[in-house]
């Protein structure tokens, strides 16, 4: 939904389809495995070890959409869409690894983009309690990312001299992005993220789980198609392999956090017969 929202404002800004940009957004992440990245690992090391390639959510996202895949550039809608991901993926994890103790606001301040935000929240609000700051700081993060895209892409729109869908898709460059400054304190951001946050011990615990939550059904299924929602007419096709492993992926990818919880739990559970 955050994705949506920035989606939207920025192409308001910009005088693109709103409407557009608002459902490529919402379906950016359909091709998500459950638990994120994490489960996107799993699947890959699943597939791998078969001989096949990883698993990409992206092209498991225009997979379920279309079954096709297109070779144009991306319009400019679904540029904003990415970059806007990026903008509240990255801004909510700097709030909730505040909120969980995972990061403190003090290691932030050697960071450019989460530092610009602290020093001025911490001028106008000097006693702002830590919960509030936490907020605050994602916020001016996001404000200042979305205005840095704003900017940025005017002048590439300008510069494209493009004046239509068409035109954006043919070209051979994207027509929204960063700023070169934003774009290096964006992966500066990022590489802070990976080392304090998602390899902190805590997250580490929770990867391990639930790559075997995937794993596990994995090779359950792999072994046993059975248990495969399978429609008519597939029976014997899934006696190939491959076939077997794309059915199994699409059956993964495609379930919640806690559906792959609950499957798992009725699945290995010998205690639970349902």
């Amino acid at each position: 939904m955050e994705v949506a929202q920035i989606t939207r404002d920025m192409c308001r800004a910009l005088s693109l389809n709103e409407d557009l940009g608002e459902t490529v957004a919402l379906a950016h992440d359909l091709g998500h495995s459950p638990f994120g990245h994490t489960g996107e690992d799993a699947l890959s090391d699943c597939l791998n070890e078969r001989g096949l390639p990883s698993f990409n959510h992206n092209l498991q996202t225009a997979k379920i959409v279309t079954q096709l895949e297109l070779h144009t550039h991306a319009s400019a809608e679904a540029q904003i869409a990415a970059l806007s991901d990026d903008i509240a993926y990255n801004t909510h994890d700097i709030d909730d690894g505040l909120r969980a103790g995972l990061v403190d606001f003090e290691a932030l301040k050697d960071i450019a983009l989460p530092a610009r935000a602290l020093a001025t929240i911490d001028e106008t609000y000097p006693n702002l309690p830590s919960d509030r700051r936490a907020f605050e700081v994602a916020r001016r993060m996001i404000s200042e990312l979305v205005h840095d895209v704003l900017t940025e892409s005017r002048k590439l729109l300008d510069g494209s001299k493009a004046r239509n869908a068409a035109d954006i898709r043919g070209l051979d460059r994207p027509v929204i992005a960063f700023s070169k400054a934003i774009y290096s304190d964006l992966q500066e951001l990022r590489a802070f993220l990976f080392h304090n946050l998602y390899r902190h011990p805590q997250v580490n615990r929770r990867r391990h789980k639930t790559s075997k939550i995937i794993r596990d059904l994995f090779e359950l299924y792999d072994e046993r198609p059975n248990l495969l929602p399978v429609e008519k007419g597939m029976a014997e096709a899934m006696d190939d392999p491959v076939v077997r492993a794309g059915l199994v992926t699409d059956t993964i990818a495609s379930m919640t956090d806690k559906a792959a919880i609950e499957e798992h739990r009725r699945q290995f559970d010998l205690y639970s017969i349902d």
